[in-house]
């Protein structure tokens, strides 16, 4: 089906399935997907002199499973790998190689702990990183006489440094009929997978009312 564009990015084309089997009281599952991307890598865009990426196809797999721990709780866990390969004709960087990605995540959540309906998750995770990327720079060293520029390429690493890793727990519980309150809050190490980003934490609340 078609992909709609986010946060300004180019819309695509996506295609995905997956693959699901029970086992004791736990299931596990398997998804396998493909992306074609218009001017957007991995749902991420450039500009300016990096120029908008022409066009990116991307292929995925996500293995998943959850399983009953103790009374009440059960455990999950997902793991994703994908693979890019941009095209960009011009601009500072072009010659991309492909593009290797991986996040995860594990968890534990339970429900009906202190009132029914309500639910308790803390889960474990990684967003979204590059773990394998290079593309040719290219920047401008001299000018001409004629006034045209000079550039030198160089060949450059475009993983990240860091890697961000995110702990959050969260409750939810109702409030009555059609109404509902969640609190949720963490902490996230090196976020934007920036090796030097102080860590961070996040918190917050969430009302649901149906009308």
């Amino acid at each position: 089906h078609r992909a709609s564009p986010a946060d300004g990015n180019g819309g695509g084309q996506l295609g995905q399935a997956w693959m699901s089997r029970s086992i004791g009281g736990g299931s596990l599952a398997v998804g396998v997907g493909a992306l074609t991307e218009d001017q957007a890598l991995l749902r991420s865009a450039a500009s300016g002199g990096f120029r908008p990426f022409d066009r990116t196809r991307s292929r995925f797999v996500t293995v998943a499973g959850i399983a009953p721990v103790v009374a009440g709780w059960e455990a999950f866990g997902a793991v994703t790998h994908a693979t890019a390969r941009p095209q960009v004709d011009n601009g500072l960087l072009t010659g991309w190689s492909r593009v290797d990605a991986s996040a995860f995540a594990v968890g534990a959540r339970a429900s009906g702990l202190f009132v029914a309906g309500d639910r308790m998750q803390v889960a474990f995770g990684q967003p979204l990183r590059v773990d394998r990327a290079s593309a040719d720079l290219n920047i401008a060293t001299a000018m001409r006489n004629d006034g045209s520029l000079v550039f030198a390429s160089n060949r450059v690493s475009l993983a990240p440094t860091g890697r961000e890793l995110d702990l959050e727990l969260t409750y939810d519980r109702p409030l009555g009929e059609g109404a509902s309150i969640a609190a949720f809050g963490g902490a996230r190490r090196q976020p934007g997978h920036q090796r030097d980003a102080a860590a961070a934490a996040f918190g917050g609340f969430k009302l649901r009312v149906q009308f």
